[in-house]
């Protein structure tokens, strides 16, 4: 089965070393939430609900202070989770792997739900959306791409060249290291 991951280029080094691991499944908003990693059948990064790199606004950083006491400085953006598009192949019956509308009708707060499913690009979109609460390994990754300026995503095969592609959109704060081993964890 063919999903993709979309992330920021800022998390990319330790995912193509660890895999996927780490995520955010929200399960009561604004504050529960279990570890998994959120999956789509959809190519597109587009109407997902996700961060888009934008600046964080005055009001936002005053919502963030009165929640969690974190004063941000002004000029911080929000990480652009489009950036990077992860090609993932997993056999359909993967443990751990589970349908998202199916699983968040047992295990999600009902409005949170509605919420995400609302945010998120509706139905069709949600439609999409896939859970893995087990590791992926960088075994599993197809290839990763890197959205360039024009919107479309440039495909990479080893760590080198994920690291010229970012490096060549001169992000700000974001380098990698350069390693010697390829996507699918071969040494190349």
């Amino acid at each position: 089965m063919k999903l993709y991951h979309f992330t920021a280029s800022e998390y990319i080094e330790p995912i193509m070393t660890h895999g996927l691991n780490q995520g955010e499944v929200v399960i009561d908003a604004p504050n529960l939430v279990q570890n998994g990693v959120n999956l789509t059948t959809d190519a597109d990064p587009r109407d997902h609900g996700l961060s888009d790199g934008r600046l964080v606004t005055s009001l936002e950083r005053r919502i963030f202070e009165q929640m969690d006491g974190v004063r941000l400085p002004k000029g911080m953006r929000f990480p652009d989770k489009r950036r990077v598009r992860i090609e993932i192949d997993l056999p359909e019956h993967t443990h751990g792997l589970v349908n998202w509308l199916q699983w968040s009708a047992t295990h999600v707060d009902r409005a949170t739900r509605e919420g995400l499913i609302r945010t998120g690009g509706g139905i069709v979109k949600a439609s999409t959306w896939y859970v893995s609460f087990a590791p992926i390994k960088p075994s599993a990754f197809i290839r990763i791409g890197i959205r360039n300026h024009a919107g479309s995503y440039t495909p990479c095969q080893s760590r080198t060249e994920v690291q010229q592609a970012i490096m060549a959109l001169d992000l700000p704060g974001v380098r990698l290291v350069p390693t010697t081993t390829d996507i699918g964890g071969k040494a190349s």
